[in-house]
């Protein structure tokens, strides 16, 4: 079994000698032949609509899948300290294991990646290819899983989005579990300054949501990656918030607590 570090699709990114692999599907890629034939697929040199790639290693099949008018998925290759470890690979049956996929991220965070998995079968004891019987053949086979692996930050609100009109507070979340579109972060809120969580013990807003039913989904922006989260402070959800010009604001979810009080918020 071998593995090709985090990869994330996006030409835009791709510069001459970047490492990179191509899928067509789970059973053809540039990476399967690097498993019996070890070597480095970079990019030689192209531009925004067509680029070359070149392979170190001296297989002469590593395209053999690949025909023309295919349609293909490029990746980029990252370099991070994230590994399936042997003592984290256990044998369960003929054709099946288990892993765990461990590491931390040391270059990047906030950003979505994919673990590919290649799997290349005991080349000793070979399945049964697609031939007839009794002319069946024996060859390896090869097929790899790409999984989602999402990196992430620790959440905070952007300060300079923190506003209030009227009876709308509206603030924009930067971080958090991932995928970002997806999470729905604890919002709690205090009239006046704090840091104590037992300050945070009631709501008295209304959180504006783009979800169906009773889920909570905050307008997400794609451009930026962030949530938009928008309240509507009114005396009918419990508290009077005309009063006070200062809001103390904790936001929390999976990646850790984030508590600030802002001042100069007038209705």
């Amino acid at each position: 079994m071998e593995y090709s570090d985090n990869v994330y699709p996006d030409v835009d990114y791709l510069q001459r000698l970047d490492p990179v692999c191509i899928d067509g599907n789970s059973f053809i890629s540039t990476e399967l032949s690097l498993l019996t034939n070890p070597g480095d697929v970079t990019v030689a040199s192209g531009t925004s609509s067509l680029i070359y790639i070149e392979n170190s290693s001296s297989s002469t099949d590593w395209l053999s899948e690949f025909n023309q008018g295919d349609f293909v998925t490029i990746y980029k290759n990252i370099n991070e300290n994230i590994k399936i470890l042997p003592e984290n690979l256990t044998f369960v049956q003929e054709g099946e294991f288990l892993f765990e996929i461990t590491g931390n991220c040391n270059n990047f965070e906030n950003i979505d990646f994919l673990f590919k998995v290649g799997i290349v079968e005991n080349p000793n004891m070979p399945i049964f290819d697609s031939a007839t019987y009794p002319s069946v053949n024996f060859t390896p086979k090869k097929h790899f899983i790409n999984y989602p692996l999402h990196v992430n930050k620790p959440i905070r609100i952007i300060d300079s989005t923190v506003t209030r009109s009227g009876d709308t507070l509206t603030f924009s979340l930067l971080g958090g579990k991932r995928p970002i579109k997806d999470n729905a972060p604890d919002i709690k809120l205090f009239a006046g300054v704090t840091t104590d969580d037992a300050d945070f013990s009631y709501c008295g807003f209304w959180r504006t949501t783009v979800g169906t039913g009773n889920v909570i989904q905050d307008a997400y922006d794609s451009t930026n990656d962030r949530l938009n989260v928008e309240l509507t402070l009114h005396s009918d959800y419990g508290y009077d918030w005309s009063t006070t010009n200062i809001i103390s604001i904790r936001v929390s979810d999976e990646t850790g607590t984030f508590v600030k009080t802002y001042y100069n918020l007038n209705p």
